[in-house]
């Protein structure tokens, strides 16, 4: 998964789509954080809660950050 993020990172930089001053970083970090809340969603469910919408969120608001706008 982090190898693709950082494929798709670099790709998106070269696009001028984002700007990232560390695109390493920035992709185990956006890999690792969803793949952290897709576990916490499945211990949600496991659990009998409903669904939020944390993982959208964070998308959001990482694709906010670093747009290339």
């Amino acid at each position: 998964m982090i190898l693709a993020t950082k494929q798709l990172f670099y790709a998106m930089q070269v696009q001028e789509i984002v700007r990232f001053t560390d695109i390493d970083a920035a992709a185990v970090s956006f890999a690792m954080t969803v793949h952290a809340l897709m576990d916490r969603e499945h211990i949600r469910k496991s659990a009998g809660l409903e669904a939020d919408d944390m993982i959208e969120t964070y998308i959001g608001e990482f694709s906010r950050i670093y747009s290339g706008e």
